[in-house]
């Protein structure tokens, strides 16, 4: 039988597919949020360029809580990181 390393399914801390499922969750938190920050601002309301501010936030947010795992994101974050 041949063990198969990478499998998308694994549970297996140590797997990568295991880390990528962690992150899409984190991910998809974070994305809740930061769609309702400052919707009535012009800053964000901007046809042009207020989605990729959105994602700037959202991958903002995301590297903060990878780099710091013990506190990770919390609900509010984007408030704050959206007035910066």
């Amino acid at each position: 039988r041949v063990a198969v390393s990478n499998d998308p399914l694994s549970v297996e801390a140590s797997s990568k597919w295991a880390q990528y499922w962690l992150d899409a969750e984190l991910v998809e938190e974070i994305h809740k949020d930061v769609v309702r920050t400052h919707p009535d601002l012009q800053f964000f309301l901007d046809k042009e360029h207020g989605p990729s501010r959105y994602e700037a936030l959202q991958r903002i947010l995301f590297v903060y809580a990878k780099l710091n795992p013990g506190v990770r994101y919390v609900q509010g974050m984007n408030e704050l990181v959206g007035t910066l």
